[in-house]
């Protein structure tokens, strides 16, 4: 795999056909950043099948085995992964003949997160509490992955050396672990997907063929709700699924929604702007049971999960909770399922090439 670096293109990758691999809001950005350095690309894959034959950012979008056709027909092409699932999609990649594989996730974090790029992202003061707060945690984590992970941000907060991610990216479907596999089985089981954005999910459940009955889909921002309501008529869900124009928090409230795409959040205050009414899941469940509860709701989590407390301890479901928007959530929300909940199993998998994506899965034993 070839390192992108920001402003760096060699004359190596403008010599044959260019292929970006992922169709979502990263691949979004990179196409935008490859045009504005006059880089030409033929045409993006995605393994949403429901993206596929369409025209994003003017490319069409194919799926893997159009891609392995496009290449048999190609002297040589170049990809560029541009899903921050990298690790999954290269071992895919790589089976396929004549095809060099880049990555330019550097550029694209320090162009689009600049937030979570470089050395010393958060005070000294903030990473030595995490690091102290964690080592006390480890404890109660199952495996050794879960420790290292930690670890490894912890180093990467310090250094901004990117290697230290690339070493703990998981090649595991997200929310979908081994163990999260296993604990369901062929059984049929409900989701929450609070933060559902356009409806993502459903590659997982299809490419894993997992027998789920409903699936509750929870979006704040109107535009995301929009294509996820669309992309329902579309997907061919074999289920029930419920998409849902509200966010879940620990009270019945309206709350202000900020920003767009996969960055688009809730925030409490005084503020103009476009508004959304937040639920609990306490209330919206209290007479509906559910087996996973996933979680990626940009900082909400905390107050999701304290919503979601009397129906996590009726229904004990498996918990898979976005950990990484803010330095505190990645031990707080830890303590407060060791302090509210029993007899459960605490796993860590970061799931991307970048800073973000880590996940805490919380399993009933």
């Amino acid at each position: 795999m070839i390192t992108i670096k920001k402003g760096m293109i060699s004359d190596e990758l403008k010599k044959f056909p260019i292929v970006l691999y992922g169709a979502g809001f990263a691949g979004r950005q990179c196409s935008k950043i490859l045009k504005s350095h006059s880089v030409n690309v033929d045409i993006f894959v995605d393994d949403d099948r429901t993206k596929n034959g369409k025209c994003i950012e003017e490319l069409t979008v194919y799926s893997y085995e159009q891609l392995v056709d496009y290449c048999r027909k190609k002297e040589h092409v170049n990809v560029i992964l541009t899903s921050i699932y990298g690790v999954q999609i290269a071992k895919k990649v790589e089976k396929i003949p004549n095809v060099t594989i880049y990555e330019m996730y550097d550029w694209y974090t320090e162009i689009v997160m600049p937030d979570r790029f470089g050395e010393m992202i958060y005070d000294e003061e903030s990473i030595e509490k995490y690091k102290n707060n964690i080592e006390k945690l480890k404890k109660y984590l199952e495996d050794e992955e879960s420790g290292l992970i930690f670890e490894n941000l912890y180093q990467y907060m310090k250094t901004g050396d990117i290697n230290y991610i690339y070493e703990v990216s998981s090649a595991e479907e997200q929310y979908f672990i081994k163990e999260v596999l296993e604990y369901f089985g062929e059984r049929a089981f409900s989701i929450i997907d609070a933060g559902a954005y356009e409806g993502e999910l459903i590659r997982a459940i299809s490419e894993l063929n997992l027998n789920v009955k409903e699936w509750y889909c929870f979006e704040t921002n109107k535009e995301n709700y929009e294509k996820l309501a669309e992309h329902a008529g579309e997907n061919n869900f074999k289920g029930k699924q419920i998409c849902v124009h509200k966010g879940l928090w620990n009270k019945n409230t309206s709350l202000h929604v900020f920003g767009s795409g996969t960055s688009s959040k809730v925030e409490e205050g005084e503020y103009q702007g476009n508004t959304v009414d937040m639920v609990t899941i306490d209330e919206y469940f209290k007479d509906t049971p559910i087996d996973l509860i996933k979680m990626d709701i940009e900082g909400a989590e905390m107050n999701a999960l304290k919503g979601g407390m009397k129906v996590i301890k009726r229904d004990r479901p498996v918990l898979a909770v976005s950990i990484y928007h803010s330095l505190e959530d990645y031990y707080e929300i830890l303590k407060l399922l060791l302090k509210e909940l029993s007899n459960y199993k605490y796993y860590v998998r970061h799931h991307s090439m970048v800073f973000c994506e880590t996940v805490l899965y919380a399993i009933p034993e």
